[in-house]
């Protein structure tokens, strides 16, 4: 990683954990032998076990009714990078979830086997 500004480290003794601030930019932080990739939105994008097995998470915005995780549209006021929506393992093994865009909660999840699990809510928004 190559640090082109003043970075803040610190360090807590009592979890083992050494944080990198890098402002805006991405992050690196250790924690027992684990390391893991914040995003400028604060969002976890990349992780590796002590093994060197890695995971990664997309915040590309995935809305719509639940019924095709794969095929989602943007928010109505551009891009918010907000939920997760794909997380591949180490095996390269996906699960996507797709968010109602009014309510900000899951309205399907699509695991690795490619089976779709759709959220159903009532008239005050309750899941069923």
């Amino acid at each position: 990683m190559v640090i082109r500004r003043t970075c803040h480290c610190f360090l807590n003794p009592s979890q083992g954990a050494l944080s990198v601030s890098l402002g805006n930019s991405i992050l690196e932080r250790n924690l027992t032998g684990q390391s893991w990739i914040v995003g400028f939105t604060g969002n976890v994008i990349w992780s590796k076990d002590p093994n060197g097995n890695v995971s990664e998470i997309s915040y590309t915005d995935n809305f719509g009714s639940g019924s095709n995780p794969d095929s989602g549209s943007g928010g109505t006021n551009g891009a918010t990078f907000a939920l997760p929506t794909l997380v591949t393992n180490a095996l390269g093994h996906q699960a996507r979830t797709q968010y109602d865009y009014t309510l900000g909660s899951v309205g399907g999840v699509k695991d690795v086997n490619g089976l779709i699990g759709k959220t159903e809510y009532d008239s005050i928004f309750k899941e069923q």
